[in-house]
Order: structure tokens, then sequence, then C-alpha cells
């Protein structure tokens, strides 16, 4: 009997662990490990009918001119992520801090222009080959 209960509160206490470092790797999905970190492969698909250009690229953010060469209206919101290039494929760099967005709904109408700037103060960004991924547009970056 006593050692029926050894085992038990031993599964009992390895079992939780297990699922526990399960949920933090997320190993069912694709992952590659850049700079000591686990980092999600990204799925994104540029709209190839918006075009972006830098503007202005400092330490902290990035600015950046949208342009719909579409026919259709191009929706985006505040929300955007920052993807590193690595062993050929794309991953999403977490936010470094809990960041959370005020979603709302901007249209950028055919042949209408708008500039916008970003934040890289929230993320742990190395020297590399990076985008912003805003809605269905890519915008491609260096760091030295």
């Amino acid at each position: 009997m006593k050692k029926l209960k050894e085992h038990l509160s031993v599964n009992l206490i390895l079992i939780p662990l297990v699922f526990i470092i399960l949920m933090i790797f997320d190993f069912g999905g694709n992952h590659n490990f850049v700079y000591g970190r686990f980092y999600k492969n990204s799925t994104v698909t540029a709209d190839e009918t918006i075009v972006t250009k830098i503007t202005e690229q400092t330490p902290n953010s990035l600015t950046i001119v949208f342009t719909n060469n579409g026919n259709v209206d191009w929706v985006y919101s505040n929300s955007y992520s920052i993807e590193i290039f690595d062993k050929d494929v794309w991953c999403v760099v977490p936010f470094a801090e809990n960041v959370m967005f005020v979603e709302i709904a901007y249209v950028l109408e055919p042949n209408q222009t708008v500039t916008k700037t970003y934040s890289l103060k929230y993320h742990t960004l190395y020297a590399g080959h990076y985008r912003l991924v805003v809605g269905s547009s890519i915008t491609e970056f260096d760091i030295k």
C-alpha cells in the first residue's frame, strides 16, 4: 500500500509538469530555435496590392507609408507582429511585455496612402532580417 501511495504521488506531480512543459513549447506546431528561444513559424502571405515604404527607422520605431494599389478598400487595424527570417522561414517574434491593442478598423481606399509609426521597443530584436506584418501587408527591414 505504501508503494502504491508513493507511485501515485510521484505521478500526480509528473503528469501536470509534463503537461505544462508541452504547453510552453507548443510542440504541435512548427518552430525554430533562434537566439536561444523557440519561435513559431509564420503563415502570413502578403497582399501584393498594398505597397509599403519605410520612411524612418530608429532603434525604437518604424515609420511606414502604405499605398493601396488595388481596386478594393484595404482594411487594417492597430495590431501588428514582427517576424525574423531564420533558416529559410519566417518566425514570429513574441512581444517582450504584455501588449494590448485598441482594435479599430481603418480603411485605405484604392490609390490612397497613409503613414503609420510602429514601436519596436516591445520586442527583443537582435541583428537580423525582419518584417513587420500589418493585416495583409508586409514590410521587410534589417537590424544591424
